[in-house]
Formats: structure tokens, sequence, C-alpha cells
């Protein structure tokens, strides 16, 4: 029996391998009369660097370098289209897992 598709054409054997691959994978879903899926991976120490230097001067260019670095499994020419790319942008927030901190002077 064939291994059942999850998502994107991705059944969960191809899933497995990218994760030991790629490491912890998000999948974004795009809703419509043909569900548009976007597997992304954690992004890198370099991808967060080079799109926060461009993030001040050009922030649509800065998500473009983020969203191209961390995807792994979609269609890269999502960001030629103003609505999908609008729609999928705000969520690549969540490929980073923030944690609560606390300051203390002394």
């Amino acid at each position: 029996m064939d291994d059942p598709i999850i998502a994107g054409g991705l059944t969960q054997y191809k899933i497995n391998t990218l994760k030991k691959k790629h490491g912890p994978l998000t999948l974004v879903t795009l809703e419509g009369d043909t569900p548009e899926h976007y597997w992304l991976k954690k992004p890198s120490m370099a991808t967060v660097k080079a799109s926060t230097k461009v993030a001040e001067s050009d922030p649509m260019e800065s998500a473009m370098i983020y969203f191209k670095n961390c995807l792994v499994k979609g269609d890269e020419k999502v960001i030629e289209d103003v609505d999908r790319w609008l729609s999928l942008a705000p969520h690549l927030e969540n490929l980073i897992e923030t944690r609560k901190a606390t300051v203390k002077n002394f």
C-alpha cells in the first residue's frame, strides 16, 4: 500500500526525510480553489543576517530573502503574485520560536 499524501504532494516518509535534512518544518497552506502548500524550515543565522541587513531600506525584499532561504517545498513564484504573497508573508514570523525572557539589573 502506498504511503498517503499528507500535504503538498508529500508523504509522511518524505516529510521525515526532509526533517532529517532541514530540522523542524512548518507547513503554511494558502486556502483557495486549489490549496497551496509551502513547507518551510527554520532560518539559519546567515538568512536572518541577510534579511535583516536590507529590512530597514526594503522590508518586502527582506521578507523575500527570508522566504526563499526557508522554502523547502512549494512554489517560489508566489512572491510574484501580490494577493498570494501578502497572504503568506505574515506567517514567516512563525518559523522562529520565541521565548519569554526576563531582565534583572543588579
